[in-house]
């Protein structure tokens, strides 16, 4: 009988340093794919693919208060908790996260979208930390409420009339 020889170890052929693959991982290609049949889908049924519209709101705050302009970054801390005071108590309200006024705000002033903001205030709340901004349902609601309200901040859709006891503030970087 003849005995077996080992046979030799494959070997791997190693990439030369700074070597990166080209061919992208599967979950990108299959959101690269999905991107580019939404927007197919839409050029097809006649719609147009496009970016939100800055600036589709207005922020508003009750009449007496001395505020007159405030940086998104400042707003942000306001209406994520992190901030409770400007000159006096605040008292942030939201639109409904389904409010395309909303999905503008989160956009500009956070720079994040709604699901995300939603989920950190999950969390906040799940922690014990602390809670959102009320939600109330359109634009007349959030007037209402900052007419109401003397720290009240909120914002409505840029085509609003304000009315009396409310003031607009400018948003600045």
């Amino acid at each position: 009988m003849v005995p077996l020889s080992p046979q030799p170890a494959r070997r791997r052929r190693v990439p030369p340093e700074g070597f990166r693959r080209v061919c992208p991982t599967r979950p990108a290609l299959l959101s690269a794919l999905l991107v580019v049949a939404a927007t197919l889908t839409l050029a097809l049924l006649g719609g147009t693919a496009s970016a939100i519209e800055t600036s589709e709101f207005k922020l508003v705050i009750h009449a007496s208060n001395p505020l007159s302009e405030i940086s998104a970054k400042e707003l942000s801390k306001v209406f994520l908790g992190r901030k409770s005071s400007l000159g006096g108590l605040i008292r942030p309200v939201d639109l409904v996260p389904d409010s395309p006024v909303r999905e503008s705000f989160t956009r500009e002033v956070h720079d994040r979208s709604v699901a995300l903001i939603k989920s950190y205030w999950r969390r906040q709340i799940f922690s014990g930390r602390l809670r959102p901004p009320r939600e109330l349902g359109d634009d007349r609601e959030v007037l209402a409420f900052v007419r109401s309200n003397l720290g009240a901040v909120g914002y409505v859709s840029r085509q609003t009339n304000v009315g009396p006891n409310v003031k607009v503030v400018g948003l600045v970087d």
